[in-house]
């Protein structure tokens, strides 16, 4: 449970006789139906004087709907005259469940039990933070899922997942509510890594004068580089090695070992 917090403006009710109380009612926004007055702090029926509550049961990654009344000595109850309002407490509780191939890595979010209409999704490499992918997914059938392709056998890969929901008739995000969206870099529940064995060989480099080196290391996949003027040794993956700057003879010794 998460708390909700919401205010209102009272005035054109303060000092008004024929109010005696203030009655905040909520539902949840998917469902519909009949309006609650339980989890309120202050307790339903608040004092004509409030002009704010909590609500203390609200369900994270759901959007809830509210409407404040006035109770009167007669006629009402009269709602506030800005009508319902909406509001959702996002968390990232939802983990991401990933099907890692050689070249592609699927991702799946179960969203049935919330109210999240869609999640944009933005791929890195993890070695060197770069964005492979930035796409927004709708849900269907209470899940979101999108499967990466085109990507390095053997690679570590993470996810940063932002959720949105509708609330009051405008998309708002995990980003709108916390600055930031759900994962990182550090947290493995949103990390996965392609499967197989990358292919690399060692190269013998033999530069004519000074040359830049920059290639992807075998065993993750990273970026290095070097500047050198004699030979050099190196073990990298299979077509990674560029080098600028100058003129070197490659030779291929072999795989590495």
């Amino acid at each position: 449970m998460a708390t909700l917090y919401l205010s209102w403006d009272n005035s054109a009710i303060s000092g008004n006789p024929n109010v005696i109380s203030q009655r905040v009612s909520w539902r949840r926004k998917s469902i519909g139906g009949a309006y609650f007055t339980t989890g309120m702090s202050p307790s339903n029926d608040m004092s004509p004087a409030t002009n704010g509550a909590s609500h203390t049961t609200v369900v994270v990654n759901q959007v809830f709907e509210y409407k404040v009344e006035a109770i009167c000595t007669e006629g009402g109850p009269i709602s506030n005259l800005n009508g319902n309002q909406e509001g959702i407490i996002f968390q990232c509780n939802i983990m991401p469940e990933f099907t890692p191939g050689a070249n592609n890595i699927l991702v799946e979010l179960d969203v049935s039990a919330t109210d999240i209409i869609k999640a944009r999704i933005k791929l890195y490499k993890a070695f060197d933070d770069s964005l492979q992918d930035n796409l927004v997914v709708t849900a269907s059938a209470g899940t979101i899922s999108h499967d990466f392709t085109g990507l390095a056998v053997g690679t570590p890969y993470y996810v940063t997942i932002d959720y949105i929901a509708l609330v009051n008739g405008v998309e708002v995000s995990v980003t709108d509510q916390d600055g930031s969206p759900c994962g990182n870099n550090e947290d493995g529940d949103y990390a996965a890594t392609t499967t197989g064995i990358p292919l690399c060989t060692t190269y013998q480099i033999q530069p004519s004068g000074s040359v830049t080196v920059e290639y992807e290391r075998c065993d993750t996949g990273s970026p290095e580089g070097f500047t050198s003027s004699g030979t050099e040794v190196r073990c990298m993956r299979t077509g990674s090695l560029n080098i600028t700057g100058g003129a070197a003879e490659i030779i291929e010794v072999g795989p590495c070992e």
